[in-house]
């Protein structure tokens, strides 16, 4: 009997304060019923209360948080040296391959991220790997295939094109004693033409097409030459002459140390070249056949490692910049669809 008179007496005690408590809310004629159910009530509104503000404040989770934060910082830096690097110049097929391979994965990243949200699981890092992996893909494919162009390119084919020596830009001795014009059909494959210490830019037979910009040209010549003279090499420049008169100004057309010229590599400009060369040839009377357009320096192997480090230095500074990027736009995404209490 103790035990029940004790259990009446708790029971008892727990009605007088739940009824103290509500007593701001409730008249002193609400009976135990109706207390009771606001009690009731007012506990389940609470766990309602709680669970929201737990659904709405997840747990960071640092595994997928990684992932997306490295995962397109990688894609953007395979892009790029996949189509900055030697792989796109020795094997351009395969470059297109893996890009096409590239994106692929990243379709599949995007239908598992559908998929996900169809069935309400947790799809946020999979649709950001799918959108931020595709831009970086897109986007360093692209930056690297400029850089490849511009810097890189330029540099590789002129390792695998050979070199002249001693070269006489206007005559040529033959083998029978003869002497001809040096043609420029003999140095298709130059890369780089070392003549000897004769030669000089010839500025009073310099001329210009304009094309917007303007395409400057000035033979190559041994003047010491005075018949069967030839013109097939020429040193070119954009911007660094004058359109009406010879003010050719374009290398190091003021280095008297300089006896060298390096390959024009850009197909696109040549036809501009090709352009100033005939007008040359009919405002002086001279025949160029063959031309070879070269850079008039001293030392072009400088100008290629300058080039190559440049190239090089691009990717370097992509490789901060992208990583950087990709960090903000996680951050921002993650707070945005409220991820991980963000």
């Amino acid at each position: 009997m103790q035990p029940q008179a004790n259990n009446a007496a708790g029971l008892a005690a727990a009605a007088e304060g739940a009824a103290e408590t509500s007593h701001g809310n409730f008249s002193d004629s609400a009976g135990k019923e109706v207390i009771y159910g606001a009690i009731q009530d007012w506990k389940q509104n609470y766990r309602q209360e709680q669970a929201r503000a737990l659904a709405s404040h997840k747990r960071l989770n640092c595994v997928p948080v990684l992932i997306s934060l490295m995962l397109p910082w990688f894609a953007f830096l395979g892009a790029f040296a996949t189509a900055s690097l030697y792989i796109h110049y020795a094997a351009p097929f395969s470059t297109l391959c893996i890009f096409v391979l590239a994106l692929l994965g990243c379709m599949q990243l995007g239908l598992k991220a559908k998929a996900e949200y169809r069935h309400g699981g947790d799809w946020f890092y999979l649709a950001y790997l799918w959108v931020a992996c595709s831009i970086g893909v897109v986007v360093g494919g692209c930056v690297g295939d400029f850089n490849f162009w511009a810097f890189m390119r330029p540099t590789y084919a002129l390792h695998h094109m050979a070199s002249y020596t001693n070269v006489d830009p206007s005559s040529q001795t033959l083998w029978t004693g003869q002497v001809v014009p040096t043609t420029g059909r003999r140095f298709q494959d130059a890369g780089a033409v070392y003549f000897n210490s004769k030669a000089i830019l010839d500025k009073k037979r310099a001329y210009s097409f304009k094309m917007g910009t303007l395409y400057c040209v000035a033979p190559i010549i041994n003047p010491s030459c005075e018949r069967n003279c030839g013109y097939d090499f020429w040193a070119i420049g954009t911007d660094c002459c004058s359109e009406d008169s010879s003010d050719f100004q374009c290398g190091e057309y003021n280095n008297t140390h300089a006896k060298t010229g390096l390959r024009l590599m850009d197909d696109g400009l040549r036809q501009y070249y090709r352009l100033a060369v005939l007008e040359a040839e009919g405002a002086h009377n001279i025949a160029s056949k063959h031309p070879i357009f070269l850079y008039w320096m001293q030392d072009p192997l400088s100008q290629v490692h300058t080039m190559i480090h440049q190239g090089y230095r691009r990717l370097i500074i992509a490789q901060f910049v992208s990583f950087f990027a990709n960090a903000g736009a996680l951050a921002f995404s993650m707070k945005f669809f409220h991820v991980g209490g963000l």
